[in-house]
């Protein structure tokens, strides 16, 4: 086999290879696009909006650990008490260790009883409904 035969057959095994890749890519998609974008936009304009009810001043809630008790402390302010709502903690590490609490209504200071769960990271995500509007908080928080 001499030089020219040796080029030619590399070039066709390299467009065969790009043509392979090329019809990967078409078949799985971009990955970018979503099936319901518009309804999805509609659900984070909700949520920036509870969001920013959430940050006005005498709105927020504190969520802390306490480690008298070994509990997770949450506290409304007195004229934002919830009537329903609940409490979402994400565990990043794992999903599986991801639960929910609902609140109760009209108390200032609740506490989650942590015995039985994973100390570390977690994020919390507090969801309530007072006075006619919605709010949400977001926290990060290490249990030790």
């Amino acid at each position: 086999m001499n030089w020219g035969k040796g080029i030619i057959v590399a070039m066709l095994l390299f467009m065969s290879f790009i043509a392979m890749l090329i019809a990967m890519m078409v078949r799985n998609g971009d990955g970018l696009e979503e099936a319901a974008y518009y309804e999805k936009g509609n659900l984070y304009n909700e949520k920036l909006e509870r969001l920013s009810n959430a940050a006005r001043p005498g709105r927020d809630v504190r969520m802390y650990w306490e480690t008298s008790r070994n509990m997770l402390c949450v506290v409304f302010q007195e004229g934002n008490l919830p009537d329903s709502g609940r409490l979402l903690l994400l565990r990043p590490s794992n999903l599986k260790k991801d639960f929910s609490l609902k609140l109760l209504s009209g108390r200032d200071t609740q506490y989650v009883s942590w015995e039985g769960r994973q100390r570390g990271q977690w994020k919390l995500q507090c969801d309530w409904h007072s006075a006619g509007r919605d709010y949400m908080h977001e926290q990060e928080l290490f249990v030790p």
